[in-house]
């Protein structure tokens, strides 16, 4: 065969006087057009070469009807709603990713109380917690045998467009050795962190399913609460073994742990107003024990908060890892904190009439009220269903509106935060248990015994990021979604 030629020799051999020109041009110090194209700078050349080059590709092109691209979208949404991965009714907006009917119900919040779909696990497991994607689009749940998984929300079934999901019996799962009894998304929506009832934190990539940090002993007990960073670099924890603390993705590291709860924190989440004075950074690399001396290496807000079985809710100064407050809700003692929840800017000060007073919570314990209250531990309003069921979950809506309480009663109250009139009880509807179309939701039996005669309850609540959608879940093996 001959032999190989490269593009300049083969210029040389084939156009000769081609190739000489070209050469002269590139020896020359500046590039000039007029040398290089003709007196007109090379316009009309350059458009008849356009020209010459469509009349060669012209033959080779075959010309298809714009309405292929319209049935090649069409065929590829049916086999996703074949799959599984779409909805099977309703009109889908491509463009905003989810059904067209759905995006402009929920441009005003309606309170939900209508059983939309649900999720049902196997013989003697159900969900111990549970978590939407920032985008809206998935449901996540950890459950009682250790399994993370990923459900795709208008059709209450696994997302099978993920790898480690896409084949059943597939061996790739996000999974512990424990249950996993918190979960956490950051901001961004791409990195999943589980806590287990062993004390073992993992991070996960979503889309991927692979693991990328294991913190294996983040906690002497069970992690029963996961807040990231709104950077997403770092973790902050609550544990069985009376702790929080703040873990840095980046090294591993044990950043601050904070001592001072004398029963099980249930509940941890940063004050987003405070403002972080220490230096920028992922972690606290420079110092490898956590509450070094001086300001560690924080990224974020410098205050966080806890909520604890001992009755308490504190104030962390992450620059110092010590308790800058402490308090109880109102005058409920030894009432064990669940939920604590940042209530958005403009609702705080709806509530309050002025922005003024800093960082809002709802904060709700075993007892059949929940409050809202300052990071001082001001109550500044009371919600109360009227009855002795104790609250055992809650959740808030996006601007804060509605409050939703679950009650060990079976039973979701849900409160208008912003009625003109005050906080008042909007609506309750049951969440756990049957409702017939004869009945009415407030007949029916507050729980329902299980075999053995152990009484089943909610286990959790959570709202949809932009939706009026509110998902709970219980020890009866369902994780159900309501719609208004």
């Amino acid at each position: 065969s001959p032999p190989f030629l490269g593009g300049r020799q083969l210029l040389r051999a084939q156009e000769p006087e081609r190739f000489m020109s070209l050469d002269q041009l590139a020896s020359r110090p500046a590039f000039d057009a007029a040398t290089a194209y003709g007196h007109d700078g090379g316009k009309a050349s350059k458009e008849r070469r356009r020209h010459e080059l469509a009349a060669r590709v012209l033959p080779h092109l075959s010309a298809v009807p714009p309405s292929r691209l319209l049935a090649l979208v069409g065929g590829a949404l049916k086999w996703q709603q074949h799959a599984g991965t779409l909805p099977a009714k309703g009109q889908y907006d491509l463009f905003k990713g989810m059904q067209r009917s759905m995006a402009t119900h929920d441009l005003e919040e309606r309170a939900a109380r209508r059983l939309g779909g649900q999720v049902k696990f196997g013989s003697g497991c159900h969900a111990l917690t549970a978590a939407f994607t920032p985008d809206g689009t998935s449901l996540i749940s950890g459950s009682l045998d250790g399994f993370i998984e990923v459900w795709e929300l208008e059709t209450c079934k696994l997302r099978r467009d993920l790898p480690y999901q896409a084949v059943v019996d597939d061996e790739r799962f996000m999974m512990h050795d424990e249950p996993v009894r918190s979960l956490a998304v950051s901001k961004d929506g791409e990195q999943v962190a589980s806590g287990a009832m062993d004390g073992t934190i993992k991070v996960w990539r979503l889309a991927t399913g692979k693991r990328f940090k294991l913190l294996e002993r983040a906690h002497t007990g069970g992690v029963t609460s996961l807040c990231f960073s709104p950077d997403g670099g770092q973790v902050l924890s609550g544990g069985m073994d009376m702790t929080c603390k703040v873990h840095g993705l980046k090294s591993g590291r044990l950043l601050k742990d904070l001592r001072g709860h004398t029963s099980y924190v249930n509940a941890v989440c940063y004050d987003l107003k405070s403002a972080s004075g220490s230096a920028s950074g992922h972690d606290a690399g420079k110092s490898g024990a956590a509450n070094s001396a001086g300001k560690s290496a924080l990224s974020g807000p410098s205050k966080a908060v806890s909520g604890s079985s001992d009755g308490t809710v504190k104030v962390w100064d992450l620059r110092t890892a010590e308790c800058s407050a402490s308090f109880t809700l109102g005058a409920q003692v030894d009432v064990a904190v669940h939920t604590l929840l940042p209530i958005p800017e403009k609702a705080a000060a709806a509530l309050v009439g002025a922005a003024g007073m800093g960082t809002l919570l709802l904060a709700v314990g075993r007892s059949a009220v929940a409050h809202v209250v300052t990071l001082a531990g001001t109550v500044v309003r009371s919600l109360g269903h009227g009855g002795e069921a104790e609250m055992v979950a809650a959740a808030l809506s996006p601007s804060g509106k509605f409050a939703y309480c679950a009650a060990d009663d079976g039973k979701v109250y849900c409160f208008d935060l912003l009625h003109a009139s005050g906080p008042m009880l909007e609506q309750t509807f049951l969440a756990l248990g049957s409702v017939t179309d004869k009945a009415d939701a407030a007949e029916q039996p507050a729980a329902k015994r299980a075999k053995g005669g152990r009484v089943q309850g909610l286990l959790g609540l959570l709202h949809h990021p932009h939706r009026n959608l509110v998902a709970s879940f219980a020890d009866d093996g369902l994780l159900k979604v309501w719609r208004p």
